[in-house]
């Protein structure tokens, strides 16, 4: 009876023996499935062209860049185009402080961005468009508006013309300014128009290249609205509501 229950231990323990082989076996290196690395299906990647813009906060003296002209009637020809990826950027508010696109698209919303000047009658008119929009998508959209350079100088000349254009609205208004000539001088017109006029959303100051207006294109009134992953999915050479309301309603599927 002692040598059966002996056999019996004996067999249990070879069975243990060769379960934990084949465990063993199984987790060798050929045999482990790959981790995988597939991105979440509520994630977006972030691609972005190379960063434009300054590369810390612009002194009050730095000098404005040479303003080249842009004399096409066509705004829409010289935009970033719809299915294109814009470049990543870092500008600044009138106070000093930073926004960068890609950290901004990182919260999973698309960005809306409307270049602005105050010597642009039209972009002033359109301030309470732009604030329309705003109240309406402003939990689904980050809203920026890009101030960049002057349309219409008292004196100087206009970029989109080559001649002195003051325009009569600006005239009328006693909007009578000159291109600034350095970073606080754009940074005063910014802060005077603030005065005059509420702007629901973050103004994003131009770096004294003029960085944004190079790279997304020259034009007084433009406006985009890029998904989170940097690429356009509307493109206004010249800011129109109507049809903005529309492709943005298209866009979110409302």
């Amino acid at each position: 009876m002692k040598r059966i229950v002996l056999s019996t231990s004996f067999f249990f323990f070879l069975l243990l023996a060769f379960s934990f082989l084949t465990l063993l076996s199984a987790c060798s290196k050929d045999e482990i499935e790959p981790i995988s690395e597939e991105v979440p299906a509520n994630e977006s990647i972030i691609d972005l062209l190379p960063a434009i813009g300054p590369s810390e906060l612009p002194l009050n003296t730095d000098s404005i860049c040479p303003i080249p002209f842009y004399l096409e009637s066509d705004y829409d020809s010289n935009a970033i185009q719809v299915g294109c990826q814009v470049p990543d950027f870092t500008f600044y508010n009138p106070n000093g402080g930073p926004v960068n696109l890609e950290t901004t698209l990182s919260d999973g919303k698309p960005v809306f961005i409307m270049s602005g000047n105050l010597t642009c009658p039209v972009f002033r008119s359109n301030v309470s468009s732009l604030n329309d929009l705003i109240a309406a998508y402003g939990n689904d959209i980050n809203f920026f508006v890009a101030y960049s350079v002057e349309a219409h100088t008292e004196t100087d000349l206009s970029p989109y013309s080559g001649t002195v254009w003051p325009t009569n609205a600006n005239i009328a208004s006693g909007i009578l300014y000159d291109q600034p000539k350095t970073y606080g001088e754009r940074l005063d017109l910014v802060n005077f128009m603030l005065s005059n006029v509420t702007i629901d959303c973050d103004i994003l100051v131009d770096g004294p290249c003029n960085d944004y207006w190079l790279n997304y294109g020259e034009a007084p009134n433009r406006a985009y609205l890029i998904d989170p992953t940097g690429q356009v999915v509307i493109s206004h050479g010249w800011f129109d509501y109507p049809s903005m309301v529309t492709s943005i309603d298209g866009y979110l599927g409302l």
